[in-house]
């Protein structure tokens, strides 16, 4: 298939893995030109290390110009991130021809400060129009992925016909391409996702905390990805063992926990005392989880009006890192103060 990759940052280069394995011809399009530039000249991606040694075959075309990147696409594979999500599908659609559907896979994690998931900036930007939108999501590094380590995704949409196309994109031996129709909960597990792995960030941040005491809070992490995507429309099913979703639910938690993670690196540094400005300046790239946890915050505030009992409380304590100033670990003894109440409370 012809290709549209719109973003060359370490998970959309890494992308181009799989989708060159598989025989695709992918024209990279980002907004800096300038990287653009430097890829064509070197023939691999220069941001980060780990993409120094992936040289990019042949069959990967940057360009700048996102009319020439989307020409004969059969397919476009969005790696922007939430931030610049609804900037780059509006300047998508005002290229893209009107009468021609668009089969558009999504990787971006996280929420919008207007409480958006990026479905409903897909339906923002395309008013109208036939675009047939996959939320691909999944624990998969950018490093695992250059080195074919086997990992699974799971491809999310209403449209059978183009979760069948993201398939065949990506799936191959060492990617496994699940499938669900449960867009808004892979969708709503992401979102959070990236505020928990601030959690685990923290934790480490701190040290001397028992393997066990980091099982009970991934336990509880998990029950919190739950109730959020249950209450922003998911399905029950999505969030259980032995559904075919547990790839972008149970399994990208367990990723959470490490530093190969901006968002684990941010609450890291918060833990050891940096101020969380300083923190994400110090970080290369972007960390979804500052903005995530504000606008999950709001979410839970408005759950909490029909259903006091509603809690999120590792994405409340992070969120009361971030934006309130407080410590990680006042906030660890806040939450053991809460299970010591609610162990009270049954007694």
């Amino acid at each position: 298939m012809k290709v549209a990759l719109l973003g060359a940052g370490g998970y959309g280069t890494a992308l181009l893995r799989p989708l060159t394995d598989n025989g695709h011809t992918v024209h990279l399009w980002d907004r800096n030109a300038e990287l653009l530039a430097e890829i064509a000249r070197r023939g691999y991606n220069p941001r980060y290390p780990y993409l120094h040694d992936f040289p990019l075959p042949e069959t990967v075309l940057p360009t700048p110009d996102l009319v020439h990147a989307l020409a004969d696409a059969e397919a476009v594979v969005s790696a922007v991130s939430i931030a610049g999500l609804s900037e780059v599908y509006r300047a998508l659609a005002e290229v893209w021809p009107g009468d021609q559907p668009l089969t558009l896979i999504g990787i971006s994690k996280g929420i919008t400060p207007q409480g958006q998931l990026p479905d409903e900036l897909v339906r923002q930007a395309f008013i109208d129009r036939t675009v047939r939108y996959v939320h691909l999501a999944g624990p998969a590094f950018a490093q695992d992925l250059i080195h074919r380590a086997p990992v699974a995704l799971v491809a999310a949409s209403p449209h059978p016909e183009s979760v069948a196309a993201c398939r065949k994109l990506f799936g191959n031996p060492y990617v496994w391409v699940y499938a669900t129709d449960d867009l808004r909960g892979i969708e709503a597990a992401a979102a959070v996702r990236t505020i928990l792995s601030f959690v685990f960030g923290g934790i480490a941040g701190i040290g001397g905390v028992a393997r066990s005491t980091k099982a009970f809070i991934f336990s509880r992490a998990q029950a919190e990805i739950a109730r959020f995507g249950i209450a922003m429309g998911g399905q029950s099913e999505t969030f259980g063992m032995d559904s075919p979703c547990a790839p972008a639910t149970l399994g990208d938690l367990y990723l959470c926990d490490d530093p190969g993670s901006r968002n684990w690196q941010l609450g890291h540094k918060v833990a050891q005392g940096k101020g969380i400005r300083e923190a994400l300046g110090e970080l290369q790239g972007v960390a979804e989880c500052v903005t995530n946890a504000l606008v999950v915050h709001r979410i839970s505030e408005a759950f909490r009006e029909r259903d006091p009992g509603w809690q999120l409380p590792w994405c409340e304590g992070v969120y009361r890192v971030c934006h309130e100033n407080a410590e990680v670990e006042s906030v660890m003894k806040a939450i053991q103060a809460r299970a010591e109440r609610l162990q009270a409370y049954k007694k």
